[in-house]
C-alpha cells in the first residue's frame, strides 16, 4: 500500500495577496466599462439604423414578391393543353347498336405578344421594388443623420455652456478675493454668485438635453441603456458643396424620383400588357374519333371579340399611368424647390458663420482682459458681467450659425439624393 505524502502548499505573503485582489478589483470594473463604451460616427449610425429599420426588412422582402412574379412569366402559353374524350353508344338506323369515341386536343396561342409584354411587365415590377427599398433605406439614413445631428448639436450646446461656467467661476473667484481683501463689498460676491448660478442652471440643461439626445440614439440603434457613447466627429462641414446648377443636375439621384419614374415605367408596361389581353387566344385542335368509320378533323377556335375585350383593366393601367407621371412630376418639383431652399438657407448661414467666427479671437481677448481688469481694480463687477453677456451672446450666435449650416447641409443632400 502506496502512502500518502503530505502535500505543502505554498503560502503566498500578505502583501501579495493584497496585489493579486487590487488587481482583481480594477481589472474586472475596467473591462466592463470597455465592453460598455461605444464610438460612433455618422457612417455607423447611419448602418445601424438601415441594418434594423422594419420598413427596410419589409422593402426587401417585397422584392423576393416581385421576382416571383417573373417566374413562368415568358411561359408559352399561360393555358394548358386541353384533352377532351367523349364516348358513348349509338343506334344506326338497322337497329344495330355501335360504340362512339371521339378524342380532342386543342392548343392556346397568343396572338397578341402577351407573353413578351407579361415579361416586360414582371422585369418592371422587380426593378419598382428594388426601386421602393432604396427609398427606404434613403428615409432611414435620413432618420439616422437627424438623430446624429441632434446629438453633435446637444454636445456643442453643452460646451458652450460649460465656457460660460468656467468664465463666471472665474468672475467670481475674482470676487471672492477682492471681498476678502476689503476692496470690494458683498454686493460683488451676490452678483457673481446669481451669474453662476445661472450659467451652471443652464449648463445642467444642456446635460440633460445631450443625455436625451444620446437616449434617443441608443434606443434607435438597440443599445443598452448604461452603454456609454462617445461622438466621433462635429458640426464643422468637411467641404463646401457644388454650385447650384450643379447640384440640380444631381436631383435625379433622389431615390423617391427615382423610384417615381420606375413606378410610371411599370404602370406603361402594365397598361401595355392589359391591352395585349384583350386579344383573345387562338386556339387550334386536332380531333379524331370513330362513328360507324374513324374520322381525323383539325380546326381553330377563335373568341370574337365584340363585347369583353379587357376595357377595364386597360382604362385602369392607362389611367396608372397618368397618375405616376404626375407624381414624378411633381416629385421633380419639389425636389428642386426642395434643393433651392436649402441651398439659400446654407448661403445665408455660410456667410454669417464667417462674420461670426472671425470675432471669436475677439471674444476671448474681451474676456480675458475684463477679468484682469476687475482683479487690479479697474473695472466695476457691473461692466465686467456685461461683457461676459456679450461674449457669450457672440458664441451662442456663432454656434446657431453652425447648427444653420449643418442642418442647411443636410437638407442638401437629401434634395440631392444624399444622406
Amino acid at each position: 500500500m502506496v502512502p500518502l505524502i503530505p502535500v505543502r502548499r505554498k503560502k503566498i505573503p500578505i502583501a501579495g495577496r493584497c496585489c493579486l485582489g487590487l488587481l482583481s478589483l480594477v481589472g474586472g470594473p475596467r473591462s466592463a466599462a470597455a465592453q460598455s463604451r461605444v464610438v460612433l460616427d455618422a457612417e455607423t449610425v447611419a448602418a445601424r439604423v438601415v441594418a434594423r429599420s422594419p420598413a427596410v426588412r419589409i422593402a426587401e422582402a417585397r422584392i423576393s414578391r416581385a421576382q416571383a412574379q417573373t417566374v413562368g412569366a415568358d411561359a408559352f402559353s399561360r393555358e394548358n393543353p386541353t384533352l377532351s374524350v367523349w364516348g358513348g353508344p349509338r343506334q344506326v338506323s338497322s337497329g344495330d347498336w355501335l360504340a362512339d369515341l371521339v378524342v380532342t386536343v386543342s392548343m392556346p396561342f397568343d396572338l397578341g405578344g402577351v407573353r413578351r409584354a407579361r415579361t416586360s411587365a414582371a422585369e418592371a415590377a422587380v426593378r419598382l421594388a428594388e426601386a421602393e427599398a432604396d427609398e427606404a433605406r434613403q428615409s432611414a439614413r435620413v432618420e439616422a443623420m437627424a438623430l446624429w445631428l441632434q446629438c453633435l448639436i446637444a454636445e456643442a450646446r453643452l460646451a458652450l455652456q460649460r465656457q460660460r461656467v468656467a468664465t463666471e467661476e472665474a468672475a467670481h473667484r475674482a470676487a471672492e478675493v477682492r471681498h476678502h481683501n476689503g476692496a470690494v463689498g458683498m454686493g460683488d460676491l451676490v452678483i457673481t454668485t446669481i451669474e453662476l448660478a445661472l450659467a451652471r442652471g443652464a449648463e445642467r440643461s444642456a446635460e440633460a438635453a445631450r443625455d436625451t439626445a444620446l437616449m434617443a440614439l441608443r434606443g434607435r440603434l438597440s443599445l443598452a441603456a448604461d452603454v456609454e457613447i462617445t461622438l466621433s466627429g462635429g458640426l464643422a462641414e468637411s467641404s463646401e458643396p457644388a454650385t447650384l446648377d450643379v447640384l440640380l443636375a444631381q436631383v435625379h439621384r433622389r431615390a423617391e424620383l427615382r423610384r417615381a419614374t420606375l413606378a410610371a415605367t411599370w404602370s406603361t408596361r402594365e397598361a401595355e400588357l392589359q391591352s395585349r389581353l384583350g386579344i383573345p387566344p387562338l386556339r387550334v385542335g386536332l380531333s379524331g374519333g370513330r362513328e360507324n368509320e374513324y374520322y381525323g378533323r383539325v380546326g381553330v377556335d377563335f373568341a370574337l371579340p365584340l363585347i369583353q375585350r379587357n376595357q377595364t383593366a386597360v382604362a385602369v393601367a392607362r389611367a396608372g399611368v397618368r397618375v405616376a407621371e404626375v407624381e414624378r412630376e411633381s416629385l421633380r418639383a419639389q425636389a428642386e424647390a426642395d434643393l433651392r431652399t436649402a441651398f439659400t438657407a446654407w448661403s445665408g448661414a455660410r456667410r454669417a458663420l464667417d462674420v461670426l467666427e472671425a470675432a471669436l479671437p475677439a471674444a476671448d481677448q474681451s474676456d480675458r482682459l475684463a477679468i484682469r481688469a476687475y482683479e487690479l481694480g479697474q473695472r466695476d463687477v457691473e461692466s465686467t458681467l456685461v461683457v461676459f453677456r456679450q461674449t457669450h451672446e457672440l458664441r451662442a450666435a456663432r454656434l446657431d450659425a453652425a447648427i444653420a449650416v449643418a442642418e442647411a447641409r443636410r437638407a442638401i443632400e437629401r434634395a440631392t439624393g444624399g444622406p
